[in-house]
């Protein structure tokens, strides 16, 4: 049986890949995020089963919370490419809330509960002119 955490982060990535708002830019799964500087001349998205909370519901129903992470890098000499990197995030977090790719998805989570966002530890744009993000979302899956 496939885990429903992998399988939703590959769903995820599938629709991502397929939105016209993020065309041309390297959206990828992976289990980590390890870019070099060199990586992050152009922007890198990078979905990350990061993790899954399991609750009984009933005798028969399980409550999976699975949560996803979207790393967004991008290495940025101007404010305006930190502006353009913002408003990618912001539209990554759309998408993400908006749920609207159903076609892409293989299990049946609801949009996701929750979507958290954080911008740039200070150290990486200030010390290596790096904009990162982190959207962590969290699906909920019902299972019997």
């Amino acid at each position: 049986m496939p885990s429903t955490l992998k399988t939703i982060a590959s769903d995820l990535t599938t629709g991502l890949q397929g939105c016209s708002e993020l065309s041309g830019i390297s959206i990828t799964k992976d289990y980590y995020a390890e870019l070099s500087l060199a990586d992050m001349e152009t922007t890198k998205i990078v979905v990350i089963p990061s993790g899954e909370e399991v609750e009984r519901i009933d005798r028969l129903t399980w409550q999976h919370d699975c949560q996803i992470v979207v790393f967004i890098g991008k290495r940025c000499k101007t404010e305006s490419e930190v502006d353009d990197a913002m408003d990618l995030a912001y539209t990554v977090q759309k998408l993400l809330v908006d749920h609207d790719w159903q076609n892409t998805w293989t299990t049946d989570p609801t949009t996701p509960m929750t979507v958290e966002v954080e911008h740039n530890p200070q150290e990486a744009l200030s010390e290596r002119n790096v904009f990162r993000t982190v959207i962590t979302a969290t699906y909920r899956v019902f299972q019997t």
